[in-house]
């Protein structure tokens, strides 16, 4: 479905034992969601483009939904906009209302805002992811 939808094939083999892979979490991250998750790998490990396509798979199976991501950076923030633009373009497309904003975009009754990791982005209100 990733690879059709999204045009992306993420790897699913792990190379190094006891570790996991982008395309596990994005499964373990969908199929058994919690109130937070957070993703640790190293540079250019696929962390941005993972929870790009994770908030793309949630919008496009959940009406209402509110969610936030939080970047570790403005420039990392910045990429998960432009993966998120592109995903509104396409899989997404029926399903977003009115212009894809990097602060806020609405979705099918909901919002998807991407944010920088700073206090002054992340407070406010409390939303469901």
């Amino acid at each position: 479905m990733v690879c059709h939808h999204f045009g992306v094939n993420l790897p699913y083999r792990p190379f190094t034992p006891g570790h996991s892979t982008p395309l596990a979490f994005l499964a373990d991250a969908f199929f058994h969601p919690t109130a937070d998750v957070a993703a640790w790998a190293n540079r250019s490990g696929g962390k941005t483009l993972t929870a790009s396509i994770l908030a793309a798979l949630e919008f496009l199976f959940t009406d209402n939904l509110q969610a936030r991501v939080l970047a570790g950076s403005e420039d990392q923030a910045t990429n998960l906009y432009e993966y998120w633009q592109n995903w509104c373009d396409g899989p997404l497309a029926a399903r977003v209302c009115g212009q894809v904003q990097r602060r806020r975009t609405r979705v099918s009754g909901g919002r998807m805002e991407i944010l920088a990791a700073s206090q002054r982005q992340v407070r406010g209100r409390k939303i469901q992811r």
